[in-house]
């Protein structure tokens, strides 16, 4: 019957982090990616994850608004058909209103969420001071945005697409000039 007795080896400081990484090596990795060293398709991938998150926000928050405080969902829209959202009967010139001003409720709303994730895992701090950067990061994406928009309400307007797919080609614009812009603007790349 024998008894295996832990004992507590008393190590320097300096000595820990090497214990620590000894112990797991998966998490160091994991670690070593999140950092703001990464660059090259990993910084793009942690920016297409943080960009995926912060899209989702504004698609959510966009349809929260689109369905429930300024309507602007017609019965053939994708999102009905999947979601089952409530409907109004407008003209497709209030649509395309409401689109816009859902659109700018939404985009406020993520814009915040994302400057934070690409300050803290994705880019760093920028090449300016923290107001500043917020008011290029928010600028630039508004630029974006409003290239998206301008083209979802034309789709809207003039073609009568679904509302859903102008949010699909707003975010598809939004995504290619925003990485542009803020690896070489806003942030230090």
């Amino acid at each position: 019957m024998g008894h295996c007795v832990d004992v507590a080896v008393s190590k320097e400081p300096s000595d820990y982090a090497q214990v620590e990484a000894e112990k797991g090596q998966s998490l160091p990795r994991f670690l070593r990616f999140l950092s703001l060293e990464t660059k090259g398709v990993r910084q793009f991938i942690k920016y297409g994850v943080a960009g995926a998150a912060a899209t989702g926000v504004q698609v959510i928050c966009f349809y929260l608004f689109a369905s429930l405080v300024l309507r602007c969902l017609t019965p053939d829209d994708l999102a009905v058909r999947l979601f089952n959202f409530p409907v109004v009967e407008i003209s497709d010139t209030q649509r395309a209103f409401r689109y816009v001003i859902n659109t700018g409720i939404a985009f406020l709303v993520a814009n915040i969420f994302c400057w934070v994730l690409n300050r803290l895992f994705v880019f760093g701090s920028g090449r300016h001071g923290v107001f500043v950067e917020l008011i290029l990061f928010v600028g630039g994406s508004a630029l974006s945005t409003g290239v998206g928009a301008l083209a979802g309400w034309a789709l809207i307007q003039f073609a009568g697409v679904a509302t859903s797919y102008s949010v699909i080609s707003q975010v598809l614009a939004s995504v290619i000039l925003n990485f542009v812009f803020r690896k070489f603007i806003v942030f230090r790349g």
